[in-house]
Formats: C-alpha cells, structure tokens, sequence
C-alpha cells in the first residue's frame, strides 16, 4: 500500500516490521538479518531502502487510510514499528484515517483471550466498514 497507494482505499497492518534499516536493534529482530539483510552492510543496505516501507512514505502522496495494529508486550516485532509508521503517515495523509490500535497485556498474537479477539476484530471490522462505506 506504500508502494501503490493507489490500489487501496484502507489497509490494516497487523503487528508489522516497517523500519528495515533499524530492525536488527529491537529485541528478537536481529536473528533475522539473514532474512532481511543487514543495514550495516552498504549493499544490503541500498537494497533495503528500496522497500521498506517506512522510509518510502513520499510527503505530497495520497494513501489510503491505515489501521495499524500492535501490542504493549510484543516481544517478537518491537511496537515502535507499528508507532513510527502511523506518526509517519499522519504526518504526510491529511486526507484519511491514519490509526493506532495498541492492545494492552497482550503479546504477539498467539494465545490471546477470546475477549481481545472479538475487541480487536470488530475495531477492524468497523474501521473497514467506515472506510469503505459499508453498512453493518
């Protein structure tokens, strides 16, 4: 949706890893290097920059509305991925929603209450259904 804002008109990006280039400094994230590349490496690092999603939100673009969603104890993807990308695309979309769902005492997403699963579905839900103009 960063890519081809165009394509979209409201996107949810569950407990997302969107700063490629300082992934490896947040917790668990660095045993993924081999996956992802390694930002210390200039090579690695160039072609990082060309997709992550963080560093190629373009001021003076229209995206479409974002729901990001995070958890106060993730301890597998830092929630500070999921903050920087909503303040970064509040900054730049004026035009549509930009928001942040943080669930609190939850981690990851595996073994989660049945309760935050129904709170946390039907913010979506209506998040969708407001964006898209459904009625539910």
């Amino acid at each position: 949706a960063v890519q081809r804002p165009d394509l979209f008109k409201a996107v949810c990006s569950r407990v997302p890893l969107t700063d490629m280039v300082r992934f490896p400094l947040f917790g668990v994230a660095s045993r993924w290097i081999h996956e992802y590349g390694n930002p210390q490496i200039k090579e690695d690092l160039q072609r990082i920059l060309k997709w992550s999603p963080y560093h190629n939100i373009k001021s003076g673009t229209e995206y479409p509305s974002f729901l990001f969603t995070t958890a106060n104890k993730d301890t597998r993807v830092n929630p500070l991925h999921a903050r920087k990308m909503t303040a970064m695309l509040q900054s730049v979309n004026k035009n549509n929603q930009v928001l942040l769902f943080t669930e609190m005492e939850a981690g990851h997403g595996a073994g989660k209450p049945i309760k935050k699963i129904v709170e946390s579905q039907a913010f979506l839900l209506t998040f969708f259904a407001q964006n898209l103009g459904l009625n539910i």
